[in-house]
């Protein structure tokens, strides 16, 4: 369902390059682009019509396998100086049954656009990640069905563990 219809959509694989963190694929929908960088995360960008919007996306973080578990609240803290947010609020969140923790927002832009996502810090056999959930509120009703189909199709190659199980 996209935009509150049922669409038949053909999605891309996306598979982690040489050297990443962790392995896995997935499946990307289109209006989406996937971007990797050296430090360990994959972003998935909303590029409706062709149109990107870098403020519209998911980035996912392996962290290194020695690090300690990341707070959803640190993750926040530094997503919301990095955003220069004139102002935030966290809101209640359902935790997916994959995460250890979630937390939900929602801010303010400089230019007074409205944003809400989450941050939720998981774990894959002893390394942890995060995965972070950023749009205008306007991407509302087209970006999260986007989303949710890259978690549903997430598959960890090293083990063939699926996210959502």
């Amino acid at each position: 369902m996209v935009e509150g219809m049922p669409v038949i959509e053909t999605l891309q694989l996306v598979t982690a390059p040489a050297g990443f963190a962790v392995p896995f694929s997935t499946y990307v929908p289109p209006g989406m682009r996937s971007e990797f960088d050296e430090a360990g995360s994959v972003r998935f960008v909303a590029a409706f019509g062709g149109t990107v919007n870098p403020h519209a996306y998911m980035l996912v973080h392996v962290h290194p396998s020695a690090a300690d578990r990341p707070a959803a609240a640190d993750i926040l803290d530094e997503l919301m100086r990095s955003s220069a947010a004139e102002e935030h609020e966290v809101v209640p969140a359902e935790r997916p049954a994959w995460a250890l923790e979630t937390t939900a927002f929602r801010y303010i832009a400089a230019d007074r656009t409205n944003f809400t996502g989450s941050v939720t810090v998981a774990q894959h056999g002893d390394t942890y990640f995060h995965v972070v959930r950023n749009y205008p509120v306007e991407y509302g009703d087209g970006l999260p069905p986007r989303l949710h189909t890259i978690l549903r199709h997430w598959r960890w190659e090293d083990t063939g563990e699926m996210l959502m199980q």
